[in-house]
């Protein structure tokens, strides 16, 4: 009875394993787009001439932007080292131009986050299907060896 019940705990936490990965490409994903989203709403708020510290205490929490300090930051949680570094580089010159190169270095970031949304969906639609059915057939496979 214990090692049956032993064999059930690791098929669940194989099977757990592959839908973590899975979800982890997902999560990356929507974390992007959510980027996306706060670059749009900035370069639309930036044309009205909002300051940029207001403009980041109100659209960029659900992205992970906040203001530290006198410093633009981003919450690195789902996010590729890549991505990081992207998204650095794009907070760290923001606000420090007119109103025409804001907008400028807001439509040139939005385009190279969606090309990295791009990259991710494709990604998740390739992988995520792979690392769920991974982790239940080593699963099956554990359960049939200690069997």
């Amino acid at each position: 009875m214990i090692r049956f019940l032993g064999i059930a705990l690791l098929f669940a936490a194989s099977c757990f394993f592959g839908f973590y990965k899975a979800n982890l490409l997902t999560l990356r994903q929507k974390k992007l787009l959510e980027i996306c989203f706060f670059i749009e709403t900035a370069a639309d708020r930036i044309r009205l001439s909002h300051e940029m510290g207001q403009i980041v205490e109100e659209c960029g929490k659900k992205a992970g932007i906040y203001k530290e300090g006198l410093i633009f930051s981003i919450a690195p949680e789902n996010l590729e080292n890549g991505d990081i570094t992207l998204a650095t580089s794009f907070l760290n010159g923001l606000g420090m131009g007119d109103t025409q190169a804001e907008l400028k270095r807001c439509e040139t970031y939005l385009e190279l986050f969606k090309k990295e949304y791009i990259k991710a969906e494709a990604k998740t639609k390739e992988k995520a299907a792979l690392y769920r059915k991974l982790g239940v057939f080593l699963g099956m496979l554990i359960s049939i060896v200690l069997i």
